[in-house]
């Protein structure tokens, strides 16, 4: 039975972070694993790089159940749950080599096709804390099975020690899209 017009669209605070005053949930997590396994096979001369490249990834994430608070008769309690997710992917990488007086510039872009090995449908079990209503489950959006994964990264080599980087990706697959960042600095010793 889904919730009447006026329940769906209340503005309450959701989310699981919280602040002292109780204006959310806390969840915490309570165990995780991560591991990948790839490699790429670069062809280059002096400016240009090209090749494939080749990930496995697994991850597995565990999320207590928590309670919120400040809402009222609308605080949800919501289940702990699991997720486990195997991915695969294949792509290219091209980049460019532009050498300068104090070291070298190198903007690279990059296209994978990811494929989920595993079923990335999520349900997560909620119910109100007042006991008003049945149980019911909220189904995450996830991508889908296959998906298109785009990237640039600008590296700056400064000497041979130094690599100040900048990284923007975006995926997208079913009704999903996913956009991240980074900013990072590589020390070579």
């Amino acid at each position: 039975m889904p919730l009447p017009e006026s329940v769906t669209r209340a503005k309450v605070p959701r989310g699981t972070s919280g602040s002292k005053g109780g204006s959310g949930g806390r969840a915490s997590r309570t165990g995780g694993a991560f591991g990948s396994l790839g490699g790429h096979y670069l062809i280059s001369n002096e400016k240009l790089l090209i090749g494939p490249s080749a990930r496995l990834r697994y991850v597995h994430n565990s999320v207590d159940g928590f309670r919120e608070s400040g809402a009222g008769g609308l605080n949800l309690q919501v289940d702990s749950f699991e997720d486990d997710s195997l991915n695969g992917e294949l792509g290219m990488l091209v980049g460019y080599r532009v050498k300068t007086s104090w070291g070298e510039i190198v903007p690279e872009a990059r296209a994978h096709w990811n494929h989920s090995f595993t079923d990335d449908d999520d349900n997560i079990q909620s119910s109100f804390i007042n006991g008003g209503g049945r149980d019911f489950n909220v189904e995450s959006t996830g991508l889908s099975r296959d998906s298109l994964h785009l990237g640039a990264t600008l590296k700056i080599k400064i000497g041979k020690n130094v690599e100040p980087w900048l990284q923007y990706d975006t995926e997208t697959g079913g009704d999903a899209t996913i956009h991240s960042g980074g900013l990072g600095l590589g020390l070579n010793f």
